[in-house]
């Protein structure tokens, strides 16, 4: 059984190991700061207090069904083992009543060099935004590491843009996007980029020749010498340069 929900919460200091170095009367014991799936559920989150103090008032002993009274409810904390769990669940679910998805992309932020990216994070720190010119690369870096928030929104602001379009455009990957699926995750300094998987109707197998066909009209490995624009972005963003990062596993 539960505990009442209106009964008496022990103390913090008697659950929460103090640190004995701060010397700090008004500073708080724990600061904690739930990430949930929106919207905010007041009732699964009280819930979620229940079980913590349940599980609490049993020690070592874990009362039966607590497991899966914990799953259902962690499920909607993103992050969690349970929301990535219930996440693959959907997406198999994708898998199957959709068939094979059609394409697998990858979207990247180019946060360090991207104007208007530069820009909101100098006006984040509150800085001039015509410095954007005359930024060093460790000086954006320090604007990126710094402003991790912001660079997200913008990334977010970027991806649904370019959702909007592939949306409307059937010629893009060879047919209207029926469905799509993604996960964001973030590179160490905080940069972050997006896998997806998207499911385009009326596109033939590509084992068949019609197929093939999509791919080469989708797919380029092409420099585009009659595009000079074109072919500067391929350059800078498209072809891999090997660094010092490459060989840092190198026993030379």
């Amino acid at each position: 059984m539960l505990q009442n929900i209106d009964d008496n919460v022990p103390n913090l200091e008697n659950v929460v190991n103090m640190n004995s170095s701060s010397t700090d009367d008004t500073m708080r014991l724990a600061a904690i700061t739930r990430k949930t799936a929106p919207p905010l559920n007041l009732e699964r989150e009280r819930r979620m207090e229940e079980l913590c103090w349940m599980r609490q008032g049993h020690g070592e002993q874990t009362p039966q069904g607590l497991v899966d009274n914990m799953h259902l409810t962690m499920r909607n904390i993103r992050g969690s083992a349970s929301y990535w769990q219930k996440c693959c669940s959907e997406l198999i679910a994708m898998v199957r009543t959709l068939g094979p998805p059609t394409w697998f992309l990858t979207f990247s932020c180019n946060d360090l060099n991207w104007p208007d990216m530069i820009k909101a994070l100098l006006i984040a720190d509150g800085r001039d935004i015509d410095d954007v010119d005359r930024l060093s690369f460790p000086e954006r870096l320090n604007l990126v590491q710094k402003h991790p928030v912001v660079l997200a929104r913008q990334f977010t602001v970027r991806v649904n843009a370019l959702m909007r379009f592939l949306k409307r455009n059937k010629d893009c990957l060879g047919g209207l996007i029926e469905d799509f699926w993604y996960r964001v995750e973030f590179q160490n300094r905080g940069s972050p980029h997006l896998h997806m998987l998207v499911w385009c109707s009326n596109v033939p197998n590509f084992t068949t020749p019609e197929g093939v066909a999509v791919i080469e009209r989708v797919v380029s490995c092409s420099l585009t010498p009659n595009d000079l624009v074109l072919r500067k972005l391929v350059e800078d963003l498209q072809i891999h340069k090997h660094t010092a990062t490459c060989k840092k596993k190198s026993p030379n």
